[in-house]
């Protein structure tokens, strides 16, 4: 093997041409640590939402009861989780930037493999991060609608709240389409180069 750099997403000729293993950095267990705290909220959002919808006694009112479940199981859905998700996104970010100098400018083949296999794991996580925001920004039109349909029959002052709410859907959108855009953008800019197109370079 010969002492080249290896072009940047390039995978590895190992068995099964699967991305050598690299042990885990600060920044990666961080960004799965965040992952897994959002499923954690997603999950028990779920539930809370299913039992409320299910443990009322008596007559069931309606469109009051499908929108205070449908709050229940979505209010982890706020901007601040949709920031803290972009906050992953620029972990990535760095990530990508960091290993993909090191594949360009060293001589070590060693070196060379173990920064392709970060490079694949923040290829990874950006894709579950993408997944996590549109999920967010599901969430918050959720709790939107929930807040509506329970504010049915009531005064001005219960339904007024829901003009925060919109607002707060609002910007969730906003900042997921921008974590989108983003993680297309990664991407498309270290997307895995096949083997042939190795071997071309």
């Amino acid at each position: 093997m010969t002492d080249q750099p290896v072009p940047v997403g390039a995978v590895s000729d190992e068995e099964d041409d699967a991305p050598p293993r690299s042990p885990w950095e600060l920044p990666e267990i961080v960004a799965v640590a965040v992952l897994v705290a959002f499923a954690l909220l997603v999950v028990g959002g779920l539930v809370t939402g299913i039992l409320a919808g299910t443990a009322q006694n008596g007559p069931s009112p309606g469109n009051q009861l499908i929108g205070l479940s449908l709050q229940y199981g979505t209010e982890w859905a706020e901007p601040l989780l949709a920031v803290v998700l972009l906050a992953v996104l620029g972990l990535c970010w760095w990530q990508f930037q960091t290993w993909a100098d090191v594949t360009e400018t060293t001589s070590d083949d060693e070196q060379a493999f173990d920064a392709q296999g970060h490079i694949h794991r923040a290829r990874q996580i950006t894709i579950w991060t993408q997944a996590a925001l549109g999920l967010t920004a599901l969430g918050s039109v959720a709790l939107f609608a929930g807040g509506v349909l329970s504010a049915t029959g009531y005064s001005q002052v219960a339904w007024s709240h829901d003009f925060y709410e919109g607002a707060s859907a609002l910007a969730v959108i906003v900042l997921a389409g921008v974590g989108l855009f983003v993680g297309k953008r990664l991407g498309q800019q270290y997307a895995p180069v096949s083997p042939d197109e190795e071997a071309a370079e």
